[in-house]
């Protein structure tokens, strides 16, 4: 798959005062390569958002926190890919991403991996 998108995006709002929002992608990685059915992928993203009033030419942090997905999409490696579905995680735990995407969308996966613990 092609490197990622875009990392940087900037949005303003004229309400009176100039307030900027900026979403950061800080880590991206695709998750369960080889997994899914041709073209449907998992990636994992890390954003850090942030939004600026504006005053005076100075711009003042009043805004932070930092966002982790999984974000389902479907597509061609060679063309415009359409997300499916944003899973918020707080890890990048394999298991449990896999548990997650699963259950939503069983059909996706090229074979169902169950295990059973000897008792």
């Amino acid at each position: 798959m092609k490197q990622y998108f875009e990392t940087l995006k900037y949005e303003v709002e004229w309400k009176g005062e100039c307030k900027v929002k900026v979403h950061e992608v800080i880590d991206t990685k695709e998750m369960l390569p080889g997994e899914f059915i041709d073209h449907y992928f998992a990636i994992y993203e890390e954003i850090e958002n942030k939004q600026f009033d504006v005053n005076n030419n100075h711009y003042y942090v009043k805004d932070h926190f930092i966002e982790k997905n999984i974000t389902l999409f479907k597509g061609s490696s060679y063309s415009t890919l359409r997300k499916i579905k944003v899973y918020p995680v707080k890890s990048m735990d394999v298991r449990s991403v896999r548990e997650m995407i699963l259950k939503d969308f069983p059909s996706i996966f090229k074979k169902t991996q169950c295990t059973r613990k000897a008792v």
